[in-house]
């Protein structure tokens, strides 16, 4: 799995599996490109092993972890679709047993009360998993890293195919943090990025986590 990023007026580039730093020291292009990420727009083109690919869909903007980050909302759909894919006939058969009883239930009280009520009785598993708000079990850790890393994490245990952009996590990360979570994606076969606006490359060890730095004068440079 392979994206490439062309951004007017930068050559195109590319993203592999593991963490790409995109580091931007223009700041027009920094949030040209910011803004190409979280929608389409002209501005952009994303590609996917060589198909160009709608924005919107195979895109997952984190941005800045400094905010409020919720892994379940992120993935609210994925487990509903996990949930229903394990339910056997024996699972669906209760579920549909439970739901006949509370519907009766319901009747009962509304007839006896003559109250101007009326319901869905219609047996549908996907309101019933979400009623019960089943969560992601992640850590506990408020830090930037653990943020982050519950990301991959759970990324990682849905097979997320989009590609997942974090901003400036250099601020926020020590170098053997940045080192991890490139190594972590890489045996997830993730593609992450963090863009950051920064008017120098970022340091990471030798061999690590590859890098794109485009100066003030639009100059691309890359490293892997």
């Amino acid at each position: 799995m392979t994206y490439s990023i062309v951004c007017f007026p930068n050559n195109p580039m590319q993203i592999n599996p593991g963490l790409t730093m995109i580091s931007i020291a223009n700041h027009e292009l920094y949030w040209q490109l910011s803004r190409g990420l979280k929608e389409t727009n002209e501005d952009v083109t994303l590609g996917l092993d060589g198909h160009i690919v709608d924005v919107n869909k195979a895109v997952m903007f984190i941005g800045d972890i400094t905010t409020q980050l919720d892994v379940n909302k992120l993935y609210q759909k994925s487990i509903v679709t996990t949930v229903k894919k394990y339910a056997d006939d024996q699972a669906l058969a209760q579920f549909y047993r439970i739901n006949s009883e509370l519907n009766q239930l319901l009747e009962n009280m509304i007839l006896e009360n003559n109250l101007p009520f009326y319901f869905q009785t219609e047996f549908n598993i996907v309101d019933l998993i979400n009623e019960k708000k089943i969560k992601i079990e992640t850590l506990t850790n408020s830090s930037g890293f653990g943020k982050i890393e519950d990301v991959v994490n759970v990324a990682g245990e849905f097979s997320e195919q989009r590609l997942i952009v974090f901003t400036n996590i250099y601020l926020l990360l020590s170098v053997d943090q940045i080192d991890y979570l490139n190594d972590l994606a890489k045996a997830m076969d993730l593609c992450l990025i963090s863009l950051n606006l920064t008017q120098s490359p970022v340091m990471t060890n030798q061999g690590s986590s590859s890098e794109i730095f485009i100066d003030e004068d639009f100059v691309q440079f890359g490293t892997d």
